[in-house]
């Protein structure tokens, strides 16, 4: 954002901007922390929650409940929200497999086990096997009268051992 900003005031011609995600590493927060607090409680919040798995409309409601309430509103199915992960999953290896998006990504070299190895792609969509994540991921709660979104919908949900 600080990219497009300057970009846009003229103040840059060129910027390099990039991002990462780690929700591992997403830390707590203390508002006013740095001006110090004086006498009273004060509040921690959750980075990865406050910014990563709440409703960005309606604060302290997690997504997983805005989900929820959309199924209900629409009346989606069990089987319609997995046919839809599923053609999201295989859209994104289509496109990372066409380069579609290769001019947005730089490759990388890393140190990988066996020597050094260059990531030049998305490596997510391919993690993932759409057959094994539909008998695997049980409705969390819920029955197929009433579906809830569950982790076969969640491309970056850690999958349980089995």
């Amino acid at each position: 954002m600080l990219s497009n900003d300057l970009l846009r005031a003229g103040s840059c011609r060129v910027m390099v901007a990039g991002g990462m995600e780690s929700m591992t590493n997403a830390p707590y927060l203390l508002p006013k922390a740095r001006g110090g607090y004086r006498y009273g409680h004060a509040t921690m919040f959750d980075h990865m929650a406050l910014d990563g798995l709440e409703d960005a409309y309606e604060r302290g409601t997690a997504m997983g409940v805005f989900a929820e309430r959309t199924v209900a509103r629409y009346g989606f199915t069990r089987a319609e929200q997995d046919a839809f992960a599923i053609a999201s999953l295989k859209r994104a290896k289509a496109a990372n497999e066409d380069g579609s998006f290769a001019f947005e990504i730089t490759p990388v070299e890393v140190r990988g086990k066996s020597g050094p190895e260059s990531l030049a792609r998305d490596e997510q969509p391919f993690r993932r096997n759409s057959r094994r994540s539909r008998r695997s991921s049980p409705p969390s709660r819920r029955t197929e009268r009433s579906p809830r979104p569950t982790r076969a919908r969640s491309p970056t949900a850690p999958r349980r051992s089995s």
